[in-house]
């Protein structure tokens, strides 16, 4: 026998079906994937066919075959009846046709077996394997989490079965209707259900629970089961029986109040008495949904007891984390949210209380808390068809219900606080398929509702649209419009109400809420989403206001509502530049974009109350252009208007066509946008323009922040606002904001317009701002700005503000500095290729931008310098891959500079070109970098250019790349070195100053390498032993000698050849050098010959200058007493060109000994001279060591004149010695403390060079040591008067800021700012005090500037002018002693001088009192206990004006004169005391 399906094999095919299940399994015979898929799918109707019915007696003869079949193998005949499932597109009220009267042969066959046979073809077996594979593709393409829950899609065989199922005989209905009634019955009797109550007999439908008894799950099973046959009979309701149906209600109502009293502990059990509950409660609702107009269904109780069941098992879940309980309780929900809302939505009529519980039912459903905890797929698609499902029934009861629309809304507000503050899409919905936004359900559900109001006319009136319908349906929307108006305002004042009261919950809700109305406004599915925007929007407003009484927190989060709102609002404005249309032709100009979206709504829109959402948004739009304008409601134009709209869009339901599908799809955006932006919604963007930009002026710093990044996000959808003259002035103004955020606020600003390269030096204003953040976000933003810009001073100006970022307090802005300089300008050309244009233009660029950084010197150019040899070239830093490619693009860099140097000198043949001395400082930048960048034939191909001349301002640098590149390089060609040193000591006379001390270093060089120093030490003897007859006469007759040509190149050659020249044995050979002299030693000698002060002071200034600086290349000189007396001497009585040269040369060597020190800690040390670098030096070289004492020693020595150089009145010399000042605070040679005064004295210089240096010391001292300046405020102040001794005292008044800029660097705080004060009133009531001196330039000074400082409060400016009023009565005093006492001749002139002084002191207190409106009897309040009563309030000026002093102090008056005014005075005395 062959195993496989019947029919398969051609021999001994079985003649009957047992042989083939014989041998057969039955899983092959159907296969298992095919009964899957007939469990899985839904069936339309079942019904219940008695044994009998199901199988018949078998006749005897079936008995007598060899192989029998026992019918009845298990003894079924007394069991329960057998249940089949119907399938799905087979009715039982299908009429006959001709497939089944093709089939009437087998009229013994029951009437749905002929039908199932007329559907269905016969089939072998071939076919059958067949359509299992293409089924088993199907599942798999279509396989969902619910199967049950997705409809099948129809072929076109599907299609036909329909059709024909259809087609069914109307009397069978009604017998078939009978009969389920009937089996109804049955059922109820077989239960127990009765009249007279219930029977408990029967086990199968029965269970004991306590003292009771409740019906089983069965029972309610097949009681649903049979109630659901029977609705789809309606013919057959009338011969319902009231009785049983309440019977039914009345034993589910039982079975849940018995569930409901009773508390189980195991779990189990518990959750099969909850879902009986459920199908309890969902019978129920079956019940009443067969139509029999009888209100005795309908009862109270029975919607009490069904909704019982739903607030249970929600009270549950709010606290439940059982996850078999929670995923048990979710399915019952959805199943009876199922019943529940086709419930809702086929009664015609509701009642009160049904509806609403339903209300309340599903608006907790919609936003409860327990869904916001599902994690799994399965849950939170349920939970989500959960949320849509009472998201229909709210719809559908707030469009059907006009009367109860504010207690639904009420109701679904009332759970605003449950919203899920979570922005995670899987528990959202999907609002916008353009741009994949969601939503909240809560937003969606306000908005729905809304839509659903004053539904439009149906397709049959449109068609026969007329002018009295068009004045109904206006008529209708103006009702409609006020009515969304006040739901609205409704939903508006509740939430701002719960921001108000509870400001941390309802802050997310409400930034959820208006994020959702914007991720909605731009879709014409969601079109009353902008009433919402337009209601919220004033009253946002209003919060801003004088009487709002909200928490300060919530006006910035407002704000930033308020911004994003209008940022929409722009965008609309903005998108597709939407042109302006006047306002009578607003609404009639948009006649094509409303029907795009007509047409677009109609086939892609899956909400019912869209089209008639935008259908009445349109007729609101005619209904206001109406009211403003003359034209009439049944005008001609508005009918026109709206009859072409019908005619051309499907809002009729006519069929859409293909071919325009896509296309609308694709205009239906900008079309609804142009709608949109002619909405009474944009006319609110000029207020909350206006409003943002007041706020600018807040002096609230959270509000100022807030809005600038508010006009950040209308700068981002709008760039051409930033070209407004206010915009402009308010950044300028707000970059130097004192609030960080409010600067960084600003920086996004800039940063969003397309063209904020334009505001790269606002920008970097902030570059080293005292908060992290904005430094963060320049350095960002200067990123962006080089990358962008084309403009090479634009990209070296950001560079440069780059370079200083790696002196940053923070790391993270350090390495991103560095990492940031190292791939812009190095690592990118590391396979460049000089051969290629693009190269080559990439690499002349940057070439440029570090010249130009090199020719910043200064502290930019040590900044690069230190780049380069701690980090950049530093080999331990980075790994082989990335140093390799640092290499390889700074050796490119450094080839492409030397191509382009030696092109630009063959071309003009000249290298002294200004524009060329920037590539040679660069070319010099190279050649000290760690490693042999420039390399032997480099220099080769520059000899020529070096040999040529010497009369460019290029040639020095020229000189020094060969100097320093001859101390690197070996194995130079011979002939090479020769021609190079022949060429510069042939040229030796010709050079200048600088260029003999490069030239000899570069001879030494050569003559080290080639060994052999006759030709230079030939040069030296002959050049010295011309010097010596002067030197002679210097001493034999210092007046005849006089300075010349000759004599200054002399001494310049000797000073060059002793410094760069190191002879060893062969300097035996000099002449004129005694047993062990040096050649350094006997150039000194001379010098301080020539230093004599008999001889000229030119030539003393040149001597004494090349003695400073052979000292400093031989610092042991600076211990010589000769030396020290010739610098003793200048420093005191010497002329002033002579001490600034000396300055001059000590700030070279200082800084040549530091960058030494530097240069051999490497990139282990620091780029600061501090105490533990000194260490470190000390252990390595002790050289650096004594040269550092020598320094600091020098330093100590000769400080103080040098602080007297600082207060020069010219300019220019004055800034040498501030700069050398600093030079030593910068390495630490002196305490601070002894230039505290001097730098306090320069703080109210005129020059503002000299006052901005002055204050950035001053500045940094104090950071460090606060006190020492404070206590250096008095010997300052001194020095100021000093400075300003000069001036005639009328004119002291023009120097009072002097106070009032220190209080601005030293009242950094509280604490400090007190401090100040208390400290310039003691040096001033001092002064006031003092009674010892007769000139009153000190009391002006200080006083003048008095007046202008701010003081903390009121009381300490009482105390002030207390003090002012016990020196001015000491003052009266002293004056009294001196006329009544002394009895000489000047008496009335020591007395005036007093009272001179008495009258400033007055003068100033009234003044005082004037400026601060202060009145003179609480100036007794002072030392008593009222003087609490001035504590603690603060201070303000009612004017301004400048401190005036009676004029008589400053003239020149008579002995009589003076005598008269003792009299006046002593008689004002007298009268008073």
């Amino acid at each position: 026998m062959a195993k496989g399906f019947p029919g398969e094999s051609s021999d001994e095919i079985p003649k009957r079906i047992s042989e083939t299940l014989k041998y057969q399994p039955l899983n092959h015979l159907v296969p298992k994937t095919g009964l899957c898929h007939l469990l899985a799918s839904p069936a339309t109707e079942d019904i219940s066919i008695s044994y009998s019915s199901a199988f018949g007696t078998p006749s005897s003869e079936y008995w007598s075959y060899p192989h029998p079949i026992d019918f009845d193998p298990l003894n079924e005949g007394d069991r329960d009846p057998i249940i089949f499932k119907r399938p799905k597109n087979i009715s039982i009220r299908d009429d006959p046709d001709e497939s089944t009267a093709n089939l009437r042969f087998l009229k013994d066959l029951p009437q749905l077996g002929v039908r199932c046979l007329a559907v269905s073809s016969l089939v072998d077996s071939a076919n059958i394997v067949t359509s299992v594979r293409k089924r088993e593709i199907l599942d798999n393409n279509k396989r969902t989490l619910d199967m049950e829950e997705k409809d099948l899609s129809l072929n076109e065989s599907d299609l036909k079965r329909v059709h024909i199922s259809v087609q069914s005989n109307p009397m069978n209905d009604f017998e078939v209707g009978k009969l389920c009634l009937s089996h109804l019955s049955k059922l109820l009797d077989s239960i127990g259900i009765s009249s007279e109550g219930y029977k408990h007999e029967n086990a199968k439908f029965w269970k004991s629970l306590g003292d009771t008894y409740i019906s089983t799950t069965i029972a309610i099973d097949d009681i649903s089961l049979t109630i659901n046959k029977v609705m789809g009979y309606p013919m057959v309701f009338e011969y319902f029986q009231i009785q049983s149906l309440k019977s039914i209600i009345n034993l589910c109502v039982d079975n849940i109040k018995i569930i409901m009293e009773h508390e189980l502990q195991n779990e189990n059990e518990r959750l099969d008495l909850e879902n009986l509950a459920f199908k309890c409660a969902s019978l129920i609702l079956e019940v009443m949904m067969i139509d029999l107009k009888s209100t005795s269904l309908q009862l109270e109780d029975y919607f009490n007891t069904v909704f019982s069941v739903m607030n249970n098992v929600l009270d549950k879940l709010r606290d439940s984390d059982n996850a078999t309980e929670m995923n048990i309780s979710i399915g019952n929900i959805l199943s009876f949210v199922k019943i529940l809302e086709k419930f809702v939505t086929t009664q015609t009529y509701l009642d009160e209380m049904c509806l609403i519980k339903s209300v309340c039912i599903s608006a907790e459903m919609l936003l409860h808390k327990s869904f916001q905890h599902l994690n799994t797929n399965v849950l939170l698609s349920q939970a989500e068809k959960i949320k849509d499902l009472s998201l229909q029934i709210l719809v559908s009861l707030f469009s059907e219900y006009p009367t109860q629309r504010m207690f639904i809304m009420e109701e679904l507000l009332s759970h605003v606080p449950d919203i899920v503050v979570s922005r995670s899409t899987k528990k959202m919905k999907l609002v916008d398929e353009f741009n994949g936004c969601f939503a909240s359900h809560f937003t969606v559900a306000v908005v729905a509702m809304f839509q659903s109001l004053n539904i439009s006319p149906d397709e049959n009136v449109l068609s026969n649209f007329s002018s009295e319908l068009l004045e109904v349906s206006i008529s209708e929307s103006r009702s409609t419009d006020k009515e969304l108006t006040e739901l609205a305002d409704k939903v508006t004042t509740m939430l701002l109400e719960g921001l108000t009261a509870n400001p941390s919950k309802f802050k997310p809700i409400l930034e959820i809420y208006v994020q959702d109305l914007l991720n909605m406004i731009e879709n014409p599915t969601w079109v009353f989403s902008y009433r919402l925007l337009e209601s919220l929007l004033p009253s946002l407003f209003q919060i801003f206001g004088p009487h709002y009484q909200g928490a300060a927190n919530s006006e910035v989060m407002v704000l930033q509502l308020v911004g994003q709102i209008t940022a929409k609002m722009a965008d609309v404005k903005m998108k597709d530049n939407l042109r302006s249309v006047e306002a009578a032709e607003t609404v009639f100009s948009l006649e094509n974009e409303y029907i795009c979206c007509f047409n677009w709504l109609s086939i892609k829109s899956n909400l019912r109350f869209s089209s008639r959402a935008l259908w009445n948004e349109m007729l609101f739009s005619i209904t206001d252009l109406c009211e403003k304008t003359s034209i009439a409601k049944t005008d001609e134009k508005v009918m026109n208007f709206i009859l072409s709209i019908i005619a051309k869009s499907r809002i009729t339901g006519r069929k859409p066509n293909s071919e325009n599908t896509e296309n609308e799809s694709k205009a239906v955006g900008p079309s609804y946008r142009k709608i949109l932006s002619n909405s009474s919604l944009l006319d609110l963007y000029e207020p909350a323009l206006k409003l943002i930009l007041s706020l600018l002026d807040q002096q609230k710093i959270k509000l100022k922040s807030g809005a600038v990044k508010c006009l950040t996000l209308l700068v981002a959808n709008d760039p051409q606002m930033l070209q407004t003259p206010f915009v402009q002035e308010t950044i300028k103004k707000r970059l130097y904001d004192s609030s960080a955020s409010v600067r960084d606020a600003i920086l996004d600003l800039l940063e969003q317009a397309s063209t904020y390269t334009n505001f790269y030096r606002e920008i970097n204003c902030h570059f080293d701002d005292d908060s992290v953040a904005v430094r963060k976000h320049v350095l960002r933003m200067n990123e962006k700005i080089f990358d962008s810009s084309s403009d090479p001073k634009t990209k070296a100006f950001v560079l440069e503000k780059i370079l200083k970022r790696f002196e940053d307090e923070e790391e993270v802005i350090v390495d991103t500095a560095r990492q940031l300089f190292l791939n812009k300008l190095i690592m990118k050309h590391g396979a460049a290729d000089l051969s290629m244009k693009v190269h080559r233009a990439s690499l002349s660029e940057t070439l440029e931008l570090l010249s130009s950084l090199v020719a910043c010197g200064g502290k930019t150019k040590e900044l690069l310098e230190f780049f380069f040899h701690f980090f950049a070239l530093n080999s331990h830093i980075h790994k082989e891959e990335e140093r390799n490619v640092i290499f390889s693009g700074t050796k490119h860099l450094t080839d492409f500079l030397v191509e382009e140097i030696t092109e630009s000198a063959a071309v003009s043949d000249k290298i002294h070109e200004e524009r060329e001395k920037s590539k040679y400082e660069l070319l010099y930048f190279f050649a000290n970098c760690p490693g042999n960048f420039i390399s032997k034939l480099h220099l080769y191909s520059l000899f020529p250019y070096l040999s040529t001349g010497s009369d460019g301002k290029c040639y020095l640098t020229l000189l020094k790349v060969f100097r320093t590149c001859l101390k690197k390089l070996n194995n130079l060609k011979l002939r090479f070195l020769h021609d190079l040193e022949t060429a510069l000591l042939f040229r030796l006379p010709k050079f200048n100053t600088r260029e003999i001390e490069e030239a000899l270093a570069i001879c030494w060089e050569i003559s080290s390498k080639t060994k052999n120093e006759n030709k230079l030490l030939k040069v030296c003897s002959s050049c010295v032993s011309q010097l010596r007859p002067y030197v002679t006469q210097a001493v034999t007759s210092p007046e005849s000698l006089s300075l010349d040509g000759k004599i200054q190149r002399l001494i310049y050659l000797s000073t060059g050849f002793a410094r760069m020249c190191h002879f060893k044995e062969t300097e035996k050979r000099l002449e004129f050098l005694r047993n062990t002299e040096h050649l350094y030693q006997y150039t000194a000698k001379c010098l301080l010959t020539f230093a004599d002060t008999k001889l000229s002071p030119p030539l003393r200034k040149i001597a004494i200058r090349n003695l400073v600086k052979l000292a400093c290349s031989f610092p042991k000189l600076f211990n010589s007493p000769p030396v020290l007396k010739v610098l003793d001497h200048e420093f005191e009585s010497g002329a002033l060109d002579i001490k600034l040269s000396i300055v001059e040369c000590f700030q070279t060597f200082f800084s040549s000994e530091e960058k030494k020190i530097l240069m051999k800690i490497g990139a282990n040390g620091t780029i600061s001279s501090s105490i533990e670098l000194r260490k470190m030096t000390t252990n390595k070289n002790t050289s650096e060591s004594i040269n550092d004492g020598v320094c600091s020693a020098l330093v100590t020595r000769y400080l103080d004149s040098i602080m007297e150089l600082c207060m020069s009145p010219i300019f220019k010399d004055a800034i040498i010695a501030i700069k050398f000042v600093q030079l030593t605070l910068n390495f630490n040679y002196t305490n601070p403390s002894h230039a505290v005064p001097t730098l306090i004295a320069l703080s109210s210089s005129d020059v503002n060079s000299i006052r901005s240096l002055s204050t950035k010391l001053l500045s940094g001292i104090f950071e460090q040591y606060e006190s020492m300046v404070f206590n250096g405020l008095a010997s300052g102040f001194k020095k100021c008067s000093a400075i300003v001794g000069e001036l005639a005292p009328e004119d002291l008044k023009y120097k009072n800021n002097c106070m009032k800029c220190l209080q601005h660097i030293l009242s950094n705080n509280k604490k400090n700012s007190r401090k100040y004060i208390t400290v310039v009133k003691g040096i001033t009531l001092t002064e006031c005090h003092n009674t010892s001196v007769s000139n009153n330039t000190d009391l002006l000074f200080l006083l003048h500037n008095m007046s202008q400082i701010d003081y903390c409060n009121l009381y300490e400016l009482y105390e002030f002018l207390s003090s002012v009023a016990l020196a001015i009565d000491e003052i009266d005093e002293y004056i009294q002693d001196i006329l009544s006492v002394q009895e000489d001749d000047e008496k009335s002139i020591n007395a005036f001088n007093f009272i001179k002084r008495r009258k400033i002191m007055s003068s100033f207190k009234e003044h005082l009192m004037n400026v601060y409106n202060i009145s003179s009897d609480k100036l007794s309040f002072i030392g008593t206990p009222d003087e609490t009563t001035l504590r603690g309030k603060s201070i303000q000026k009612v004017s301004v004006p400048c401190l005036a002093i009676d004029g008589i102090v400053f003239k020149s008056l008579s002995r009589d004169e003076i005598n008269q005014l003792c009299l006046e005075y002593q008689r004002e005395y007298d009268a008073i005391y």
